[in-house]
């Protein structure tokens, strides 16, 4: 299987380590964590379980040459990981015209709580105020129903990691998963049942794997 795309995004990302400490290269941190959540993993612990699981499809690969990690040493590498890197790793923005920003107010009506928020918005389209307020409004309802996805096929909202930057990337993870099982069509399935698949089957999430790096590919 090639990794090129995979390595194209992510093999330049670097986390305040210090060098006599680095026991596992961070890209292979970073490939193990996404198969993980590919096949249903929702902490560090069940990461853990799938690399030893999974130790021979791993190192086959090219990974993890010299043993993988624990749980307590994966949850160490996270929080000092710049979460914003990882996005910035994706393939630029081409044909960019507008970029936008929208604040959320919200008020807890139990607690009282108030927060806001700050989102950010690119399009490929010239966009007015009027026309942008509407796509935004339009865009949260996908967030939403992408959200109600992962939850239902992931059990996001029960992620046992919670703040911090793990739970920003685990988040990010979680995103590019749910992706690359959209983009493997060799079974007609639900999100769930191709998780599953992937988990039970070593073949499959090589085929999600394939199709997702290929779809990383052409961009």
């Amino acid at each position: 299987m090639e990794f090129d795309a995979f390595s194209q995004y992510f093999g330049e990302i670097n986390a305040p380590r210090q060098s006599a400490k680095i026991s596992y290269p961070l890209f292979d941190v970073l490939f193990l964590t996404m198969c993980a959540v590919l096949t249903g993993a929702e902490g560090w612990e069940d990461i853990e379980d799938f690399g030893n699981m999974r130790r021979h499809w791993l190192q086959e690969k090219g990974f993890f040459q010299t043993g993988l990690p624990v749980h307590d040493t994966i949850a160490r590498i996270y929080p000092v990981f710049p979460a914003g890197e990882l996005a910035a790793q994706f393939p630029e923005w081409k044909g960019l015209k507008s970029i936008g920003v929208a604040m959320r107010y919200r008020l807890d009506k139990k607690s009282k709580k108030e927060s806001l928020d700050y989102h950010y918005y690119i399009s490929s389209a010239a966009l007015e105020t009027d026309r942008f307020k509407a796509a935004v409004r339009g865009h949260w309802g996908i967030e939403n129903r992408v959200h109600w996805v992962l939850d239902v096929s992931m059990n996001e909202d029960a992620c046992a990691i919670r703040g911090g930057n793990g739970a920003e990337i685990l988040a990010g993870m979680r995103h590019l998963s749910l992706n690359m099982l959209r983009v493997e069509t060799s079974i007609k399935a639900s999100i769930r049942r191709k998780t599953n698949r992937a988990n039970m089957s070593r073949e499959y999430l090589d085929k999600v794997l394939i199709a997702g790096f290929q779809v990383l590919g052409e961009k």
